[in-house]
């Protein structure tokens, strides 16, 4: 069940009439200057105006604001940042679309990737926005506090982020302070002087109180709105306006018990009973008081309460949800338990099943714990927990779950495999194993079901297979290879054979483990099978999509180009899931296809399948984005340099750094030292080149054979011939070993270019002959490209061989195509040494267009930018070219050869 948003949380509190507020200058004032600033704090206890004072202010500058109130429910990192989002949407909707779609992929979710990508949305907004979070003293989650505090740190100048809170967050504030970027207003702020009591009690409140009687209440109350207000409230109905502001005395505690008193008892019954009896809500709507109470009216009643204000606010303009000032509310629920203290269990269960029936499970589950009927609640996580745990809503359904005695939870076996992979997918495997134990051992008692939530009756079989399922997880975590392969086989099993979506799960559960165990020819058919069984219904985008991509991975890691391009094909076509799944399948695939090209050193296709999962990726933000965002930017600068554009190469190779470094987790440091190695000997630069890969080689991992092979290379280029054989020897062999079919096949063409070092003409033309038999099957040419003019004698002479003159024919077109190509990129390098930092390709662009004579704006509409985002460009243009004025950044462009 997808709770749905309650948009009477994401509502300026509508503006009062002017004669009903108190004009708080001093305070607005200090709230417009301090809109300057990054943050505003408002933190004072219930009851100081906070929520009041900043509305108003709001409504009287006619600002842009967002607005989102908190509740219980929201200490959950998925529903925290929905929320926010929904609120920053409801002043600028085209926002937060890619941020939202993150936050219902499949768990966990990438919380700074959501955080990060409203960032992003967020700096192109040229307007100001007013961001006001209330009530913020209800989060508790480290979580959430960790990602505000990020959010805070990389703000877009036009966001001004205003926390309400009752207490202090744990939020770096004082670092805040320090910067001059937060202002402060506290209790001693809010609290009514002595001509703002009076204009509220005898101008609002209309009591006509002497001076003397004014300056009694505000001394005794110290300008405490609350206690004002119930003061007020308790004066109107007071024969003795004085002896009773004479005998006012005592705590805030003592004040507020014994006005409510006297507020309460000059209510009919009626009244009475409806205020206590709708206390226990948070919020408040006519039907949800009518379930509650057992009345008809109550839409009426609340009507009633906002213009008798009696502490009820409206929370939207059509005055159909409201809430109770909270200090109100609970001395009401006080009360309520004094005079009926069955009445509370009672009420809360008519609440949570009102919210149960509306589709509002968070509240529900809310009101059941506070009966506590903690069996009502563990039978809505039962009926309902499988939808919040496929929307990632996993930080909410471990906090109820810990909150359900243990006993409770052992004796469903559903319940427990709930458990489990709320626990697991948490890392907390201990606790999943335990509840996984505990679920096999209720599969004696267990009784087949209809389960709402997923829409299906659930078996015993299917139980015990998704408890053997999340075991293999556990296992997978523990680093418990045979474990996961015993439970994953033990889940297929058991499995009915019409659940083709688990069934393909756990299919590539075993094709990963292959993976993992370099079984590669083992990993490919179970990943072949987990596509099949995962398309053959509408079935499981997320398994579709990885399972395929491995596999093209796979077969391209292996050499077989065919079928790893059929792979990606098919990604790009695949129409499962919604449009932002099949756009992520289609980036993957055309990430793949553009490696295809790349290796058979089709530069115009590879360029353009790259570009594709370019823009793709770009509108995506998770883990699997990033990755295919950096293979795309370093397949970028191998093609450049291929082609002999080492200023591209730069430009390229920076935007992958920079890349990386927002975004470190998968990043392929090893994949970017090499193509900067690469570009070092391209430049003659061989002690850079060296210094590249020195201290990192490792003869003891996959990914580390390129690094060998670049040493290789480089021995090559340095002259050392014979240890440049050794070393050329040894690859072969791990390379066969290891089923890295390109580096096999560039070893051996590296075997040829050595050997003619040598002057063994023979065994170079053997290297070659076996190279192109090696290559032709699945047109490889990239190798042979890479190796340049060197090898061009060598392919003449097999051009007389008739078994392989075609192909060395083809070989040798290309080789003098990209020969010519290069040179004329070589042309256009810039002096070396010209630049410390290289200019990225939008820098560039800017660059060209400055040269022209456009001005900032002109610019900024020519490439549908903002201005102020050209302008930061401008400004690392002129940085990097040592430049104060774009007559001078033009004139250094000229210098080195690129304007």
């Amino acid at each position: 069940m997808e709770t749905p948003l309650l948009t009477s949380k994401l509502r300026l509190p509508p503006a009062r009439p002017h004669v009903d507020v108190v004009p708080r200058w001093h305070l607005w004032d200090l709230l417009s200057a301090g809109a300057q600033r990054r943050v505003t704090l408002l933190s004072a206890p219930a009851g100081f105006g906070k929520t009041t004072t900043l509305s108003e202010w709001l409504h009287r500058q006619a600002l842009p604001a967002a607005w989102l109130t908190l509740d219980e429910n929201d200490d959950d990192p998925v529903r925290f940042w929905h929320y926010l989002i929904a609120a920053c949407q409801s002043v600028f909707p085209e926002i937060g679309q890619t941020a939202l779609r993150l936050l219902q992929a499949p768990p966990p979710v990438n919380i700074e990737a959501v955080v990060a990508n409203l960032l992003n949305d967020l700096v192109v907004i040229a307007q100001p926005l007013y961001l006001v979070v209330d009530d913020y003293q209800l989060i508790t989650t480290e979580a959430i506090h960790a990602s505000v505090a990020y959010w805070i740190d990389h703000l877009a100048a036009t966001v001004h982020l205003l926390l309400v809170t009752r207490a202090d967050p744990p939020l770096p504030l004082a670092r805040l302070r320090a910067r001059g970027q937060l202002t402060e207003l506290r209790a001693e702020q809010l609290r009514f002087s002595l001509d703002e009591a009076a204009a509220f009690l005898n101008q609002v409140m209309q009591l006509r109180l002497a001076a003397n009687e004014v300056a009694t209440l505000e001394s005794r109350t110290e300008g405490w709105v609350a206690a004002l207000q119930l003061a007020a409230l308790s004066l109107q109905n007071q024969a003795d306006a004085a002896a009773f502001i004479q005998d006012f005395a005592g705590s805030h505690r003592h004040v507020t018990d014994y006005l409510l008193e006297e507020v309460l008892n000059q209510l009919p019954s009626e009244m009475q009973n409806f205020l206590l009896q709708t206390s226990v809500l948070d919020q408040l709507t006519g039907p949800l008081c009518d379930a509650v109470t057992g009345r008809s009216n109550s839409a009426a009643r609340l009507a009633q309460l906002e213009r008798a204000n009696l502490f009820v606010t409206a929370l939207d303009e059509q005055r159909q949800w409201y809430r109770y000032h909270r200090l109100f509310a609970e001395l009401l629920r006080s009360q309520l338990s004094v005079r009926q203290p069955e009445a509370p269990a009672i009420l809360h269960q008519r609440a949570s099943q009102w919210y149960e029936q509306a589709g509002n499970l968070d509240a529900a589950v809310q009101h059941a714990f506070a009966i506590p009927d903690v069996a009502r609640a563990a039978y809505l996580v039962e009926e309902y927990g499988a939808a919040l745990l496929n929307g990632n809503r996993l930080n909410t359904l471990l906090s109820w779950v810990q909150r359900i005695p243990a006993e409770v939870i052992e004796a469903s076996s559903y319940l427990c495999m709930g458990c489990g992979w709320v626990y697991a997918l948490t890392q907390q495997i201990d606790r999943a194993e335990r509840y996984l134990a505990a679920g096999e051992a209720a599969l004696a008692s267990f009784v087949p079901r209809y389960i709402p939530g997923d829409g299906r009756i659930v078996t015993r079989e299917e139980i015990r297979a998704d408890l053997a399922a999340v075991r293999a997880y556990c296992a997978r975590a523990r680093g418990d290879a045979a474990g996961v392969y015993s439970y994953s086989q033990q889940a297929l099993a058991q499995l009915p054979l019409n659940d083709q979506t688990a069934r393909g799960a756990v299919a590539l559960n075993l094709g990963l483990l292959h993976f993992e165990n370099d079984e590669l020819d083992e990993a490919q058919q179970r990943l072949a099978e987990a596509a099949e069984l995962a398309l053959a219904v509408d079935g499981n985008t997320l398994i579709a999509t990885t399972a395929l991509n491995l596999r093209g991975n796979i077969l391209r890691e292996v050499g077989l180009l065919r079928e790893a391009a059929a792979c990606y094909s098919h990604l790009i076509t695949l129409e499962i899931g919604t449009a932002s799944a099949a756009a992520s399948a289609a980036y993957l695939g055309q990430a793949g296809l553009a490696e295809i090209h790349y290796l058979r050193a089709e530069v115009a296709e590879a360029v353009q399948h790259s570009e594709a999962a370019l823009q793709l990726a770009r509108l995506d933000d998770n883990q699997q984005a990033q990755a295919t965002l950096l293979q795309s930017y370093l397949l970028r600068a191998q093609v450049a340099l291929l082609t002999g554009d080492l200023l591209g190469t730069e430009d390229w190779l920076t935007q992958a750094d920079r890349y990386a470094g927002a975004h470190p987790l998968g990043a392929p440091r090893t994949d970017r030292l090499i193509v900067r190695g690469e570009l070092c000997l391209a430049r003659g630069d061989l002690a850079g080149a060296v210094k590249m890969v020195e201290d990192t080689v490792s003869v003891e991992t996959r990914q580390h054979l390129s690094e060998r092979l670049l040493l290789a290379r480089i021995k090559l280029a340095q002259g050392k011939i014979d240890q440049a054989v050794v070393e050329l020897d040894r690859l072969v062999t791990a390379a066969s070993d290891q089923r890295c079919f390109l580096t096999r096949l560039e070893v051996t063409l590296l075997q040829a270019v050595a050997q003619l070092h040598l002057k063994n003409t023979a065994q170079a033309r053997q290297h070659l002959v076996h190279a192109l038999a090696l290559a032709e099957p699945e047109g490889y040419v990239l190798p042979f490209v890479r190796a340049g003019e060197v090898i061009v004698p060598l392919l003449r002479q097999v051009l007389a061989q008739e078994s392989q003159a075609t192909y060395a024919q083809k070989i040798l077109g290309a080789v003098n195509v990209h020969l010519r190509q290069r040179e004329a990129g070589l042309l256009h390098e810039p002096i070396s040494g010209a630049l410390i930092e290289p200019l990225t390709e939008r820098e560039r662009q800017i660059l060209r267009l400055l040269a022209t004579g456009l001005s900032s704006t002109r610019i900024a509409a020519e490439l549908v930018i903002a201005v102020s985002t050209t302008r930061s460009y401008l400004k690392s243009i002129y940085r990097k070219l040592d430049a104060h004025s774009r007559d001078e950044a033009v004139a250094r462009a000229r210098t080195l050869g690129w304007l």
